[in-house]
């Protein structure tokens, strides 16, 4: 059996890693590898979807809209965030999931709902923190560079969060002071030493959940050890969702427990799940 993760740009990801070593463990005879092609190459990735030894793809940017297009069978997640992170082939038909919704609401459902979320980003990834808000929050405020592209995420989330407005990306800070929850999904930090945040004191309480992963802390995940903040970072989401994609793979939720032996194993050490984190050398 032979899975994938399809993107482009992706040689950094920890999901072979990660995966492989679940089978390993597990003595499924299985394989994951990366396709990591340009759009010339998806047309020949959708046809080797259809091998019989292929179960799927995991989908990661910038072709989650493009996979979500070409499913015909959809959950209400991936038509909500019209985006999928998994499809495979059922009955002749190619089939989508959404996993970031499903890890995403995973980790929100393990603290308090949230008065004020100020979203960070407008593209899929915040689609998916959207739809997993739904009732976790009183008030979404999204902010994107793009305040046109926020204003129409936002007019999509109406229909099932109690209330979402947009602000300005330059009023962002303003905003962050105020929030008990600040969602990044925007690829500041993920190969550069950028925070979407300026250094200031955020409300007494406050969480963090940063999107990006990498092996080491992101900028904004190093300013959450600093304020003194609880984070779920990049590899607390990776973990949550790929707990999500066991049913998927032919698995049994009870495999949560290899799959974050294995991603510990990959990096080095443990995501953060809410924890305080402690500052490291650059923090």
């Amino acid at each position: 059996m032979r899975l994938y993760l399809l993107g482009r740009g992706i040689q950094h990801s920890l999901s072979p890693a990660m995966w492989n070593g679940v089978f390993a463990k597990l003595g499924v005879d299985a394989q994951y590898g990366l396709m990591d092609v340009d759009e010339d190459g998806l047309a020949a990735a959708l046809a080797g979807l259809y091998q019989p030894d292929v179960l799927g793809y995991n989908v990661t940017m910038p072709y989650k809209g493009w996979a979500y297009e070409r499913a015909a069978v959809r959950s209400r997640d991936v038509e909500r965030v019209r985006g999928c992170n998994w499809i495979g082939v059922r009955d002749g038909q190619i089939t989508a999931e959404n996993t970031d919704v499903e890890g995403a609401r995973a980790l929100l459902a393990s603290i308090p709902r949230s008065d004020r979320v100020l979203l960070l980003g407008a593209g899929g990834t915040a689609a998916a923190m959207l739809t997993a808000l739904e009732g976790r929050a009183d008030l979404v405020v999204v902010c994107n560079r793009t305040l046109g592209r926020a204003a129409d995420l936002a007019r999509r989330a109406s229909s099932w969060l109690q209330a979402v407005t947009v602000i300005p990306w330059e009023d962002r800070m303003a905003e962050a002071a105020r929030a008990a929850l600040v969602i990044n999904t925007t690829a500041l930090g993920m190969r550069d030493d950028r925070s979407p945040l300026d250094e200031i004191s955020l409300r007494e309480g406050a969480r963090i959940y940063d999107v990006v992963y990498r092996s080491e802390p992101t900028p904004l995940q190093r300013q959450a050890a600093r304020w003194r903040l609880p984070l779920a970072d990049g590899l607390a989401h990776l973990e949550a969702q790929a707990v999500a994609l066991l049913p998927h793979f032919g698995l049994s939720t009870q495999d949560a427990g290899l799959v974050r032996e294995s991603l510990a194993a990959a990096v080095g050490h443990e995501p953060s799940r809410w924890q305080i984190p402690r500052p490291g050398p650059a923090g």
